[in-house]
């Protein structure tokens, strides 16, 4: 420890005199000092040191991120002025989303504008509002017709601008062209399963929600499973552990956990760099090599590393509501869900307490956060997630099994099939639209309870450590991160 603080120091030093005017780095420089102090003194200061020293780097790397943002904004220029642009193109940065009027959004990185008269160069980060619906997928080069302006400041994009027409130019790259053929091919399979199971299916495994029926999705939306539906641990847990089973013949760990994440890192190619589903493939790989390496893999500490990786790449997730949530109800997980499946364990049986227990980690820790922004809580939630769990975990093994079934084509296969993941689906719904009778809850009250429970929990916890002293076995908690 001793040793690091020197080099906490320096990169402190070496940000003050780069970066001056950011408080963060002066913030970073302080706790730097504050640590090198401590790992001079008694070495049983070296545990306060570093956690100084980790906070100082915190600050560090969050003043270079949130430069390199200011940085690639103050970089961004149209060669003319952006109210006279009606023509520019560019690269979608990410596959399209719907809207609920029928309209889509595009995210793009521009490359040139014109007018009537004249085409000039152009660089920066754009959202653009197609009222036809047009979807692009990651990596197409596109030619828009359409008006174009600045963004606002505190927006994490450059421009925005509406299109009015929408061409087609091929992709930027061979391996981009490959994941829209990809995606192409396993869309036609699916479409085999038949209406409307292939459109659960499609949400679930490739998080394409556009073709789900608006009812469906409303009554995911009513009993507050919506996460059920976002790629997320529960996607990344269910797909590892069917490979997991289908290698089951081969021996060796590494050979396993190679393969496993091989497929992992294609899917999330596959699928695209999602907050959730990126969080979740770094989970495992962190853990996968601290198991086979025999080293120190608590989940907080594993999670916390997650999250410095995934802001270390894209700083600027930090302002979305889904890697908030997503960080938020894993850390509930691993602190309230643990601690209340180990109070739950004389009384419950695991398979009923281990999803329950997770379920109200990830809603308690989340409910601040969920209340604030969308205004209303669903209790059905806590009861919907433990059901659900199981039943989308039959379904989506379900449907990668009969994926190679659905390529032979034969009429037979394509019955079974369908009759098989309809019914699953329909014993989805069935749940789904049974807990979407349940009304949420809205105003303060939600948060004063919300308090009373965190309180609840706290007690508990205290009262468990006076009269047992122990807090309980944690082997479960390397299984409880594919809920959140």
């Amino acid at each position: 420890m001793v040793a690091c603080c020197p080099i906490v120091g320096l990169t402190a030093l070496g940000a003050v005199l780069l970066l001056p005017e950011r408080p963060e780095v002066w913030a970073a420089a302080a706790v730097a000092a504050s640590a090198a102090a401590l790992g001079a003194g008694r070495p049983s200061r070296n545990r306060a040191a570093a956690v100084l020293a980790c906070l100082g780097i915190g600050f560090a790397l969050g003043a270079a991120g949130s430069q390199r943002l200011a940085v690639r904004s103050a970089s961004a220029f149209t060669s003319l002025p952006v109210h006279r642009v009606a023509f520019y193109g560019g690269v979608a940065l990410a596959d399209s989303t719907k809207t609920s009027d029928g309209g889509s959004f595009h995210r793009a990185a521009l490359t040139h504008v014109s007018t009537d008269s004249a085409e000039a160069s152009a660089r920066g980060r754009a959202v653009l509002f197609d009222p036809s619906g047009r979807l692009l997928s990651r990596g197409q080069l596109f030619e828009a017709v359409g008006s174009l302006e600045r963004a606002d400041r505190t927006c994490t994009v450059d421009f925005s601008g509406a299109v009015a027409r929408l061409a087609v130019r091929g992709f930027a790259s061979r391996r981009l062209r490959l994941r829209w053929s990809v995606r192409q091919g396993l869309d036609r399979l699916i479409g085999r399963f038949g209406f409307p199971a292939s459109s659960l299916f499609r949400a679930l495994f490739l998080g394409v929600r556009e073709e789900m029926q608006p009812r469906a999705a409303a009554a995911f939306e009513r009993t507050g499973t919506l996460h059920v539906l976002a790629l997320s641990g529960l996607h990344v847990g269910i797909i590892s552990f069917l490979i997991y089973g289908l290698l089951f013949p081969l021996s060796g760990r590494w050979v396993k956990w190679v393969v496993v994440m091989a497929v992992l890192v294609f899917y999330l190619f596959l699928a695209g760099p999602r907050p959730s589903l990126t969080r979740a493939v770094l989970f495992l790989l962190f853990t996968g090599v601290a198991r086979l390496l025999d080293r120190d893999r608590r989940p907080l500490n594993t999670l916390s590393l997650t999250l410095i990786t995934v802001l270390m790449i894209a700083p600027q997730d930090a302002f979305s509501l889904s890697f908030q949530l997503s960080f938020l109800a894993m850390a509930g997980i691993l602190t309230v869900g643990r601690w209340l499946a180990y109070l739950l364990a004389p009384y419950v049986p695991r398979l009923a307490g281990l999803p329950l227990s997770c379920t109200v980690g990830a809603q308690t820790a989340v409910l601040p956060l969920a209340l604030a922004s969308f205004g209303v809580f669903y209790p059905s939630a806590i009861i919907a997630t433990p059901l659900l769990i199981p039943l989308v975990t039959l379904f989506l093994w379900s449907g990668l099994l009969f994926l190679p079934l659905a390529a032979l084509n034969a009429a037979v296969a394509e019955r079974i099939m369908a009759l098989s993941m309809n019914g699953l689906y329909r014993s989805i719904m069935a749940v789904v639209g049974f807990l979407a009778r349940f009304p949420g809850l809205s105003g303060p009250w939600v948060l004063y309870g919300w308090c009373g429970l965190v309180a609840a929990i706290l007690g508990c916890l205290l009262y468990n450590a006076v009269h047992r002293r122990t807090w309980g076995s944690s082997r479960w908690i390397t299984e409880a991160w594919i809920t959140a």
